[in-house]
């Protein structure tokens, strides 16, 4: 039996309303609806149960009774009260984590990144994990959103038809909306798939009307009351409501008319005006809040007398509704309060707008900004609304709510009044930056210069622009479009004392130094900005600059100096934010591509370095980032030739690019595009890819790295198209630029690219050479994986006379011939290939083992003709035979 968790038993993150997972408890005398909770029973083993009506059917009512139930009868069931400010899909996330959590089920490390508000994860990795947590479920279990048409976000739809699709089995998911809620119902419900209620089975029967009344009511004011309010559940309230307060229920009945519309007006005019003036002024100014406690109500108010006031309306409870356990939080009835507030609106628009500036204020100053930002944005007192953000940090938000809190608050101000203040447009852009939109960061950057130039700043402006907006145009091209002494010259107007400023862009230096192949000047920028950073008493940007002295440490090869400063990253953001953030991703990145290059764990590391890899995608990652990333994970996909896969990986990172929108990103997406096409000698496309290379590669140098992997390239596709010796200049030409640069692994890479290339033309001593210039400058870093399969080592070294070899090499160089040259039986094949061999044994065709093996079968021809060429066999029996021989297959 699952049983509901003490939900955040320590102090709560601040984005996080305890009401937001909790059904509301009403504190009335429910009317028993046997009949519909039988039909939300019946409709437990399907995917999904919509209850469709407008406000005021008593679905949330219901829903809650029927949640009781469950638990008594040890069903989990978490709850969700989607709001108007939930579109950000972070947030929608983090509740439902924390939901299945105060339900009893086990979210293991889930709970913590939810806590973070999931603010530094890429939004596909956090849903696909999500997915998965609730497979992993061992109990069927209920989640139920409440008033979901609220959300009207597209990724959030999209995650709850994907729950709807992948765990049926485990979640019967209840949509409770006041209208349309997705186009496929019929469909859904007519293949047995969803159940669905709607307002016409909501509404009170007239057993339920008498209940509600009472139950000592006449028939005759039964019948009458089911003739005018059709059974609708808010009516009957408000009409026994009225009752009791004219003290005669006949006369409240005989005085109701009209629509369903005009009836609640009505209803809740009738309501209001049956009070004490006092009352009165009470509830018309506390109903148009959302929620209220008694703090907030005194403030509105301008009294102290809250409490004693809620006391005198408890016979109200009906339309009063605590929306937590303690009772100390209140709301009204929607309908109600809608009726009201259009009621006030209509007749005192000035008390109206001072309730909202009030509530504002309140909830600015007591930390619930989401609320605050609501209630002016409410009244388009948008100067309130922006107040209330730059008051409360801007974009420090992000850091003590979570960047998806901190970008909800952003929803609903116009673009038009965004664009009116420099620091709302520097908040915009930071955002689009976590969630790796960089061509919209800098267009908000770009606003800000141009405001800056047209109509001065002042020093906070100034302070802020120089740090977010210089770290922004240097994560882009922007600064290099400048001149290169664009960020000195910004580092140049900072004062003396302000040191955080100066570590942004002493950071932002870095990583331009990176671009540009300065790896000595990025280092020094880095450890200069984790010094500022040390004078401020700030750590959490000492994460970047670790990050630009390990990525600079990689590309030369200084790999135990690159892990350190990728760990040191880690750690302190770990520290500072939790287990859940992108650093650790973004170090992972780094970590493990060094593992890969290394061969460290072979079969494990290119699965965690994809994962990583992935969740960075639609966060704030770099190009560094991406290119180290995707060119191991391509590389190897290459190796073993499973061109599915690097197809994958290639179309994932073009995908990605059209967010960022770098065009370094763009060329690397190329050149691993043109690598593809070559291997696979699709040679006319290639062609078309290779001009295009070439044009850049030849007029533009974007990145050094650009620079050295385009000459690769390209020299693979002349190979593959016959023209060796120029290939081979290529290479060379490239080699030239990585030896400039001190980048030994590039340096590696060319090498063997050459040594190859040279045993193709049959220059046999050169290619020699070239494969022992490799080995030398391999070994000193352990550089195993760029090595090629054993077909092209060992024809290469088997025209060295081993004797003048081992002469010839270091030690070190001796012991990494050693471990590529001489493998066992069972390094003799990927892990791919044993996969292919262990289909093969059984029997299968290509296409049955591209079937279950999601390969293409193309990909599976490739992987059968490299097992007859290592296998030295020509046959699919004989080869099955050979590998039983050597122990490799049963």
């Amino acid at each position: 039996m699952a049983k509901p968790a003490a939900l955040l038993d320590d102090a709560p993150p601040l984005w996080f309303s305890r009401s937001k997972t909790r059904a509301p408890e009403p504190s009335i005398a429910l009317v028993e609806r046997t009949r519909l909770l039988d039909r939300l029973n019946a409709g437990l083993e399907k995917p999904t149960t919509y209850l469709v009506a407008p406000a005021g059917y008593g679905k949330s009512i219901l829903l809650s009774q029927w949640r009781s139930q469950l638990i008594e009868d040890g069903i989990a069931c978490a709850w969700i009260n989607v709001e108007d400010s939930d579109r950000e899909i972070r947030q929608f996330f983090a509740y439902c984590v924390l939901a299945l959590h105060e339900a009893g089920l086990d979210v293991g490390a889930f709970k913590e990144g939810a806590e973070q508000g999931f603010a530094n994860m890429s939004t596909t990795v956090i849903g696909a994990e999500l997915l998965s947590l609730i497979e992993s479920v061992p109990v069927r279990f209920v989640l139920i959103l409440d008033d979901f048409h609220r959300a009207e976000a597209d990724e959030i739809d999209a995650f709850v038809r994907a729950m709807q699709m992948q765990c049926a089995d485990k979640l019967n998911l209840v949509l409770v909306s006041r209208g349309w809620v997705g186009s496929d119902i019929s469909a859904q419900i007519a293949s047995g798939n969803a159940t669905e209620i709607q307002a016409h089975e909501l509404c009170f029967t007239n057993e339920e009307v008498c209940a509600a009344l009472g139950g000592a009511v006449e028939q005759q004011a039964v019948s009458e009351l089911q003739s005018k309010v059709e059974g609708w559940p808010v009516a009957v309230q408000m009409t026994k409501l009225l009752g009791q307060q004219r003290g005669d229920l006949q006369s409240a009945i005989s005085s109701i008319r009209g629509d369903h519309g005009h009836m609640a007006e009505y209803l809740a005019n009738e309501v209001i005006h049956g009070l004490s003036d006092d009352l009165r002024e009470f509830v018309l100014k506390t109903a148009i809040l959302d929620r209220f406690n008694m703090a907030l109500a005194n403030e509105i108010c301008g009294h102290n007398r809250s409490h004693s006031m809620m006391k005198r309306l408890s016979f109200l409870d009906a339309l009063i509704v605590p929306v937590d356990k303690d009772q100390q939080w209140y709301r009204y009835h929607h309908l109600f309060s809608e009726c009201v507030r259009d009621m006030l609106k209509a007749e005192d628009k000035e008390t109206f707008e001072s309730i909202h500036r009030k509530a504002a204020q309140w909830c600015s100053d007591h930390g619930h900004l989401s609320e605050a930002v609501s209630y002016a944005n409410a009244i388009e007192a948008y100067n309130i609304s922006r107040k209330v953000i730059n008051e409360n940090g801007g974009w420090a938000i992000s850091v003590s709510y979570s960047a998806g809190y901190f970008r909800g608050l952003f929803a609903d101000i116009p673009e038009e009044e965004i664009l009116k203040d420099p620091l709302l447009m520097m908040d915009k852009a930071y955002i689009y930056l976590r969630s790796g939109e960089l061509q919209k960061a800098v267009q908000y950057c770009r606003n800000v210069e141009a405001l800056v130039a047209r109509e001065g700043t002042d020093p906070k402006i100034e302070k802020k622009r120089l740090a977010l907006c210089s770290s922004i145009f240097g994560r882009s091209e922007v600064s290099l479009e400048k001149g290169n002494q664009f960020l000195e010259r910004r580092l140049a107007q900072v004062d003396a004392d302000a040191h955080f400023t100066q570590a942004f862009i002493e950071v932002a230096l870095a990583n331009e130094k990176l671009i540009l192949g300065d790896f000595s000047l990025s280092r020094e920028y880095a450890e200069t900005a984790i010094k500022s950073l040390t004078r401020a008493g700030q750590r959490i940007v000492m994460s970047s600059a670790h990050m630009a002295i390990a990525t600079g440490a990689a590309y030369r090869g200084k790999f135990d100096l690159a892990r350190k400063h990728f760990q040191d990253a880690a750690d302190l953001t770990n520290e500072i934010c939790g287990e859940q953030n992108t650093m650790k991703f973004l170090s992972g990145v780094g970590r493990h591509t060094i593992d890969y290059w290394q061969g460290i764990a072979p079969e494990e590391t290119p699965t965690v370095l994809k994962k990583e890899l992935f969740s960075i995608l639609d966060a704030d990652g770099g190009f560094d980032d991406y290119a180290v990333g995707f060119d191991a994970l391509v590389h190897r996909a290459l190796s073993i030739r499973d061109y599915h896969e690097a197809r994958s990986l290639i179309s994932t990172l073009n995908r990605a690019n059209e967010r960022y929108g770098l065009r370094r990103l763009t060329r690397l997406g190329e050149l691993l595009l043109l690598d593809l096409y070559a291997n696979e000698d699709r040679l006319a496309e290639a062609e078309l890819l290779y001009f295009r290379v070439k044009g850049w590669h030849t007029n533009e140098h974007v990145h050094w790295f650009l620079d050295i992997m385009a000459g690769y390239s390209c020299a693979r596709f002349l190979a593959a198209s016959g023209f060796v010796e120029p290939a081979i200049k290529l290479v060379d030409n490239a080699l030239e630029v990585a030896d400039t640069y001190g980048v030994k692994p590039y340096l590696v890479r060319g090498l063997l690219l050459k040594a190859a290339l040279l045993d193709a033309a049959g220059q046999d001593d050169l290619s020699k050479s070239a494969f022992i210039a490799a080995l030398e400058s391999a070994a000193p870093i352990g550089m195993t994986q760029a090595f090629p399969g054993n077909g092209v080592t060992r024809r290469i070294l088997g025209g060295i006379d081993q004797k003048l070899l081992g002469r010839k090499l270091s030690p070190a160089a001796q012991a990494l011939l050693k471990k590529i040259s001489a493998p066992d039986d069972n390094d003799l094949l990927t892990s791919r290939e044993k996969d292919v061999l262990a289909e093969l044994s059984t029997g299968n065709t290509n296409k049955e083992i591209a079937r279950t093996l999601g390969l293409t079968e193309n990909t599976i021809k490739f992987h059968v003709k490299a097992l007859y060429r290592k296998l030295d066999v020509s046959k699919r029996v004989k080869a099955v035979e050979k590998a039983r021989k050597m122990g490799l297959v049963p």
